[in-house]
């Protein structure tokens, strides 16, 4: 699945990220799953003050990985 479709999926599904860990390195994770790909959220830990122990995956977008 391509970064492109990744996102469409994203916005049409509105699922709900979850947050994972903090990395010694300062970086929050979150994790979601789009149909049977698993996308990683690496924010930077500055970035990520006020963030929830779930948010939606679209917001999160900008740091998408997977």
């Amino acid at each position: 699945m391509e970064r492109n479709d990744i996102k469409k999926q994203l916005y049409r599904e509105k699922p709900i990220a979850n947050y994972v860990m903090s990395t010694d390195n300062g970086l929050v994770l979150y994790r979601t799953k789009v149909g049977n790909v698993s996308v990683l959220f690496k924010i930077p830990y500055k970035e990520s003050v006020g963030f929830e122990k779930e948010m939606p995956a679209q917001l999160l977008i900008r740091w998408m990985e997977w």
